[in-house]
């Protein structure tokens, strides 16, 4: 009536197991990713602002980026690049940042990753 299945469940589990945490991680590293165009967005925003109330608006938009970046990585926020650019009365900084993935796997394929955001904002004064 019944046959005998010896070691069928650890044949399934030996196939199943590395794509599913295959998958965990992938899904892993795309939250991360998620989370830093999040952060880069709202550094272009902080960078666009206080580069709009101070007069020189390089330092202080660097200054911003860098800043709300260091939440990712230290040495990565200082490696990051802002652009601001005036244009009339309107200034646009774009942030460009190196993200490097943080799963081993990712590692071996990808050194970094460029994530960027660009903000406009009006110069009133």
């Amino acid at each position: 009536m019944f046959k005998l299945q010896t070691g069928e469940a650890l044949v399934e589990t030996l196939i199943v197991l590395p794509v599913a945490i295959l998958l965990i991680f992938i899904i892993i590293q795309l939250a991360l990713i998620y989370n830093a165009q999040i952060l880069v967005n709202y550094a272009a925003y902080s960078a666009a602002r206080a580069a709009v109330v101070h007069d020189n608006h390089t330092l202080y938009a660097k200054l911003a980026s860098t800043i709300i970046l260091s939440a990712l990585s230290k040495e990565n926020a200082l490696l990051s690049l802002v652009i601001p650019t005036k244009n009339g009365n309107e200034l646009s900084v774009k942030v460009i940042y190196p993200f490097k993935p943080t799963i081993p796997i990712f590692k071996n394929f990808l050194s970094y990753i460029p994530i960027s955001a660009t903000c406009r904002m009006k110069i009133e004064k």
